[in-house]
């Protein structure tokens, strides 16, 4: 289960739009779609 305070949310725009955030004790990152394929049509 995804708990949001185990969560370490971008603050900033970057290199990476499609990066929302990252869950460290799983050593996985959340992916903003809308980001994604922004970058991809773009």
């Amino acid at each position: 289960m995804l708990d949001a305070g185990g969560v370490s949310w971008r603050t900033a725009q970057g290199k990476r739009p499609w990066l929302a955030g990252t869950m460290v004790e799983q050593l996985s990152v959340l992916l903003d779609i809308d980001g994604m394929l922004g970058m991809i049509s773009a």
